[in-house]
């Protein structure tokens, strides 16, 4: 399952302009990428056409010619599955839009054209901004080469990373791909928590509690 980047902004902030800017760095470094794009207009066939009648039974269809595939599920599942199902090899996938899904993003634009309800941000691309320094999780046109740094360091799996699991004292398996999903979902949530630093790197540890109540005796 690949690791899922938003790059959300306004309307013609340049999102689009990032997207091919940093999935060509990333290809070139050698990582596997893939694009998606987020609408909020409905890409779904028409009721009234024979295909809309079929996808009406809550089932999925598939679209496809040559070159493209429309892919039509039956239902509302998350959207992390649907990502899994079309880039099944990929080791990150840019998210174009999407300002309200659950992943780490950067947001294309300054810091203060954010509404109070976006959350994750690790880095913000401003197109009118100037050169920051390197320490910044601000970048201006011209300062690509350094966001993708910020991305292989922040997101992208490296042989140390681990993730462990304890259930109590017992210790679970977890699969690599697994934990790197997990973690790296974790490293975006947290980024909407006052006082995270985005470009954290350390151990991270969180405990779970059962919130049922307990029994008295």
């Amino acid at each position: 399952m690949p690791y899922v980047l938003a790059v959300s902004g306004l309307k013609n902030s340049g999102k689009t302009t990032l997207c091919g800017e940093l999935l060509e760095r990333l290809r070139r470094r050698g990582y596997a990428v893939g694009y998606a794009k987020h609408s909020s207009h409905s890409l779904e066939s028409s009721e009234n056409t024979d295909t809309g009648k079929i996808r009406a039974l809550q089932i999925s269809t598939v679209h496809f010619s040559p070159r493209a595939v429309l892919l039509e599920l039956g239902e509302d599942p998350p959207v992390q599955y649907t990502l899994s199902l079309c880039f099944p090899r990929e080791d990150l996938v840019l998210l174009e839009g999407g300002k309200h899904l659950p992943f780490p993003r950067i947001w294309v634009g300054a810091p203060e054209t954010v509404p109070p309800d976006v959350k994750g941000i690790i880095a913000f691309w401003n197109r009118s901004a100037a050169e920051n320094p390197d320490d910044s999780p601000e970048y201006a046109p011209g300062e690509e080469e350094r966001l993708t740094d910020r991305i292989e360091k922040l997101l992208l799996p490296r042989e140390k990373e681990t993730l462990e699991v304890f259930l109590e004292n017992r210790k679970l398996p977890v699969k690599s791909f697994v934990g790197e999903f997990i973690a790296g979902g974790i490293r975006g949530m947290l980024g909407s928590l006052k006082g995270y630093a985005p470009n954290f790197c350390g151990n991270i540890s969180l405990l779970l509690k059962n919130d049922e109540p307990s029994e008295k005796s």
